[in-house]
């Protein structure tokens, strides 16, 4: 009987334990770092909800974005990102799938230096 309550207590605390862990891993993985592009925003396909960055020599890259992604703070101008086309902006991202998920778009004054990616924690 000792046996089988400290048996029944071990099984309960590893599975919390692991639910616990994968719980603690999703808040502290990639939900939590912001990705950052830096470029001139060169084109808008507003149909398939895309649009693309060129930074100095680097490759075009390819975003999409959501009715929820921020144009300059506010998620109702998101039709305004093709007024934006030949601008320096800078891009918050997620990554899901094989293209980035912009969360927010604004319009930056255009640094001396060729636009890169980052991670930013949050």
């Amino acid at each position: 009987m000792h046996l089988t309550v400290r048996t029944v207590l071990t099984l309960a605390v590893l599975a919390l334990m692991t639910d616990g862990t994968r719980l603690l891993g999703q808040e502290t993985g990639l939900a939590r770092q912001v990705l950052i592009g830096h470029g001139e925003l060169s084109r808008v396909d507003p149909d398939a909800m895309r649009f693309a960055i060129k930074a100095g020599e680097d490759p075009e890259r390819l975003f999409s974005f959501t009715l929820e992604t921020k144009i300059a703070d506010d998620p109702a101008r998101v039709a305004d990102l093709t007024t934006m086309i030949g601008k320096y902006v800078t891009v918050e991202y997620k990554t899901e799938g094989r293209v980035p998920i912009a969360t927010r778009v604004s319009a930056q004054s255009r640094p001396s230096a060729p636009g890169n990616l980052r991670i930013v924690p949050r």
